[in-house]
């Protein structure tokens, strides 16, 4: 099969899978979205951000894994119905090491090109391109963030090139924001891009992220699309962007689609966007195993394992408001499962799965139970 005939495989299978793409919130996530893929026989999109999973070199990330491991685990289960492994935001600063590091913008791109070279060597498909955080983690100018979504696009090329690898893009150049991007104004932005992609690079992207109204914040959607309710304002946006994006030849992805009520789920859909959803999964899991827990009197180690949450600190990306305002009880449901690979949860779960074998189940059964119920509510 040449690479042109790859692509267009590529695209099918991203054209035929599942309109909701599940984030790598833990490596429960990934058995969830392969159940969901045979139970459907259609491919669905696994994400996973460079936090999440990322190269040896970097330290992998939170999940577990490095990304050959991510591979690795994903499986194949056949041409109709499978995984679709997506890089989600794949660019400089995107890591907590860049930002950490105090790294200056060339090095900052160096790390985000070994990251985005394991990912196209490992088998990763589709490559998130995001450009929209400069140094410190604030809001990249739109010209720079542009120059280095080229730049890494080049790149990723060149490497799957030299790799015998076929990758698809998603391209993205801007914060998430709780707005609706007007039409008119993101084709005036994104058509010269594309554009220059195609002529200079021969690169058509599959995805472009426009904003949708949708935003996360602590466990609820503070996005225009739940917040203010429908509106034919609002609709007449969302198909003027689908419209635009379609009109470049690509699809239109929705990010932060998480905590979305049924309504705002079903115009999204009704749009033809595809839609991210990564915390609600995680903090679905760390509720179902946490009730599990205290419904087998496991106190102690659930309170070992709440104040490694609490000491950890990852809740804060997600929190809503002031941090000295943020319950306890919160903070474990915000950040709980970014501790699902450490030693203070193996502990929790070896012992609820002895406290749950008698009922035939084990915290992995009620975690990716948990992870498809969230999943099911996209899919409709």
């Amino acid at each position: 099969m040449s690479r042109v005939d790859e692509t267009w495989a590529l695209v099918r299978r991203v054209e035929r899978s599942l309109r909701v793409a599940v984030g790598m919130a833990t490596g429960y996530s990934l058995d969830a979205a392969r159940e969901v893929a045979v139970a459907a026989d259609r491919p669905v999109m696994v994400l996973a951000s460079r936090r999440q999973v990322d190269c040896e070199h970097a330290g992998g990330g939170y999940v577990g894994w490095t990304t050959p491991e991510w591979c690795s685990r994903s499986g194949n289960i056949g041409d109709r119905a499978g995984l679709i492994l997506t890089r989600d935001h794949g660019g400089p600063y995107q890591h907590p090491r860049d930002i950490q590091e105090r790294a200056d913008p060339p090095n900052a791109m160096a790390f985000a090109i070994d990251s985005l070279r394991c990912d196209i060597e490992s088998g990763v498909e589709l490559l998130h391109i995001d450009t929209s955080i400069g140094r410190g983690g604030t809001a990249e100018s739109a010209p720079i963030a542009v120059h280095r979504a080229l730049e890494l696009i080049a790149a990723c090329k060149d490497i799957a090139g030299g790799a015998g690898r076929t990758v698809g893009f998603e391209l993205g150049v801007e914060v998430q924001t709780e707005a609706i991007s007007d039409p008119q104004v993101f084709a005036s932005e994104i058509a010269p891009l594309v554009t220059e992609l195609r002529q200079d690079h021969g690169v058509s992207p599959i995805f472009m992220v426009a904003q949708t109204g949708t935003k996360v914040r602590g466990r609820r959607n503070s996005g225009v699309l739940q917040s203010q309710g429908p509106s034919e304002s609002q609709d007449r946006r969302l198909c003027g962007l689908a419209s635009v994006v379609r009109s470049l030849g690509s699809q239109l992805k929705a990010h932060n689609c998480d905590y979305l009520g049924d309504e705002a789920v079903r115009r999204l859909r009704s749009v033809g966007a595809w839609m991210n959803v990564s915390p609600e999964l995680g903090t679905a899991q760390t509720v179902t195993v946490l009730r599990a827990a205290q419904h087998n009197s496991l106190d102690g180690v659930i309170d070992s394992f709440c104040d490694a949450v609490i000491k950890a600190g990852y809740w804060r990306k997600w929190a809503d408001g002031p941090e000295e305002m943020v319950p306890d009880r919160e903070k474990v449901l915000l950040g709980g499962s970014y501790l699902f690979s450490t030693p203070t949860f193996t502990e929790l779960r070896e012992r609820l799965d002895r406290a749950l074998r008698p009922q035939g189940l084990s915290t992995r059964r009620i975690a990716i139970d948990a992870a498809k119920a969230v999943v099911r509510r996209y899919t409709g």
